[in-house]
Order: structure tokens, then C-alpha cells, then sequence
């Protein structure tokens, strides 16, 4: 369901300059040959962002900026939570076709990828050398969707600067194509860098007035429990005052994120010219519901998928 790329509707789509200097029938403009097409990138540097929401994307200054130089794809649906987002984005495959679905219908057993069904680093394990960096279990060779990766490191609740410095080490060490694939949790509950950088707006939003603190382990499943079970209503008389702390919470985690990948990422590959010859996706696996009753940990809500940086950067 995303908007056709070519239309005038396409958000955020930067086009060619289509201006020319005015030149005439005696002053001819050079060589009027056709030029061939582009030579596509060598390299692929995937960064997905677990539980992003699109409505958040444009406050990221680090994301902002270079999205800005690439192709923005504003109408992409994210899947319900991480095992079948990430399914989806590695395999090209909706979660149906390999029974993720199962978990959220009452399933008991956690699905993993069939081996039938190839994922991005399989299908460029013949040409590409690869590398994961993931900060949750289910983005890793366990699930089956962390299959092919020549090198993966799976490390729960791991943060950007966790990854990021050993992956720019890794492509930076590289002499043949790459692929690397740094999957990152900082906008994902628990809120631990908000209790440390966020307090005061934590406590401006209401955290005191919630009957949890939103930075503890277990708050944002408490609250979705409570809210499921309908202990927790948009009548109850702390429920603002939990979604504007869950809010701000969730807001500082994604602040983190964009930091640490331009300080920890980003700019370490391109102070060492090796996003030149790279064509860079970021995407998410899905949403954040923030206890909008309507919707659940990241059913329905819109996530971000930007593409095509190389052809403009390379």
C-alpha cells in the first residue's frame, strides 16, 4: 500500500533538478548523448529501528537529515509486533506465508521462518560478505530470521552503542561487497534512558501521578495488561496521566536513537567513505500503541521505511 514513488502525492520524494541554462542554436551545450544508466552500489547497510512510529520520524534530526537526501516511502505499514515486522522485511514475505500470524491467534508455538523461505542474507550470501548487530532475540538466527549472516551478534535489550562501534569496525575492515544489518531498541520499552536523561520531563508529564513508574521493566506491559483487561480505561483518573508519561518516556527513547546512530553509525562510515558506494535502507518492524485503547503494541500504527540514499550520496 505505499504511494506509487512517482506521484505527485509521494511524500518527502526528492526529485531531479529539471532546471537547464538557457543555451541556443549557436552556442550548442556539449555532448547531447544519452547517458546510460546508473551504476547500481556495491554495499548494503540496513538499519531497522524496533517499535518506531512514523508520526515520531520527523523530530529525528539525524534521520531528518538524511532521509532528506534519499527516497522516503511515508505510506508503509508496519506488521503487529517484531517477529513478523522483521520477517516481512527480510524475506519480502507477509507473516501468512510462514505462520508468524499464529502467535497473535491463540497459537502456543513460536514459529520459525521456514528454511524454504530465503532471507536477504541468504540470497546475497554468494556475492556478500554479512554482518548483524541486533539488540533483540528475535531478530537473530534462533527465530530462523537471522539466517545467513556470516557474523551475528544477538544481544537482548542491546542499544546502539552496544553494535553500532563493532559493525563500523567490521565494514570498515571489508576489501570485498558487504552486507551489514544493525537492529537497534532504543525507542522499545524498558525506558531505562529516560529514567537517566528524561526525569524532569518525566515528572512535568505526570510519571508520579501513573500507578507505575514508566522507566521500571515491567510498566508499559503492565499498562497494556491493564488496559486489555479494562482495568486501566480513558475514564480512569490516572490514564492521562499515564499516556503522557509513556509518551514522553517513548519520545526520549527515540531522541537516544537517533544520537547514538549519527554518533555511534553514522558518522564513523561516512568520515571513513564507506557509505560512498552503499545503498542504505531504515525501516522498522512496527508502531508503539503509547495505550491508544484502539490499537495494541504496534497493530495498525504507520512505520517508516526510507530507501535509496547510494543513489545519491554514491
Amino acid at each position: 500500500g505505499c504511494i506509487d514513488p512517482g506521484s505527485e502525492d509521494a511524500p518527502d520524494r526528492v526529485r531531479a533538478d529539471t532546471s537547464t541554462d538557457a543555451t541556443t542554436e549557436s552556442e550548442p551545450s556539449g555532448d547531447t548523448s544519452t547517458p546510460g544508466p546508473p551504476t547500481p552500489p556495491t554495499n548494503l547497510l540496513l538499519i531497522t529501528i524496533d517499535t518506531l512510529r512514523w508520526d515520531r520520524a520527523p523530530g529525528m534530526p539525524w534521520l531528518a537529515e538524511v532521509s532528506g537526501t534519499g527516497l522516503v516511502l511515508g505510506n508503509s505499514w508496519g506488521q503487529s509486533w517484531t517477529y513478523p515486522g522483521m520477517g516481512s522485511v527480510l524475506t519480502g514475505q507477509p507473516p501468512s506465508a510462514w505462520g508468524a500470524e499464529s502467535w497473535a491467534t491463540g497459537g502456543s508455538a513460536l514459529y520459525v521462518l521456514a528454511e524454504d523461505i530465503p532471507t536477504l542474507a541468504e540470497r546475497l550470501s554468494a556475492t556478500h560478505v554479512s554482518y548483524l548487530a541486533s539488540g533483540n532475540d528475535f531478530v537473530g538466527p534462533a527465530a530462523g530470521i537471522g539466517r545467513g549472516y556470516d557474523v551475528a551478534v544477538v544481544e537482548s535489550d542491546g542499544q546502539v552503542v552496544d553494535h553500532a562501534p563493532a559493525l563500523a569496525e567490521w565494514v570498515a575492515d571489508q576489501t570485498t561487497p558487504w552486507f551489514a544489518h544493525l537492529h537497534v531498541m532504543e525507542p522499545h520499552a524498558p525506558y531505562d534512558n529516560a529514567a537517566e536523561s528524561c526525569r524532569a520531563d518525566l515528572e512535568a508529564a505526570g510519571n508520579s501521578r501513573c500507578r507505575y513508574d514508566v522507566t521500571s521493566d515491567n510498566a508499559e506491559a503492565q499498562l497494556q495488561n491493564d488496559l486489555a483487561s479494562g482495568e486501566l480505561t480513558e475514564s480512569s483518573g490516572d490514564y492521562q496521566a499515564c499516556v503522557s508519561a509513556l509518551t514522553t518516556a517513548y519520545d526520549c527513547g527515540v531522541r537516544h536513537a537517533d544520537d547514538s546512530l549519527r554518533a555511534a553509525l553514522w558518522d564513523p562510515l561516512e568520515a571513513g567513505g564507506h557509505l560512498a558506494d552503499a545503498l542504505v535502507v531504515i525501516a522498522t518492524d512496527h508502531g508503539e500503541g503509547l495505550l491508544d485503547p484502539t490499537v495494541s503494541h504496534g497493530t495498525d500504527s504507520r512505520a517508516p521505511i526510507t530507501c535509496g540514499f547510494a543513489a545519491i550520496l554514491g
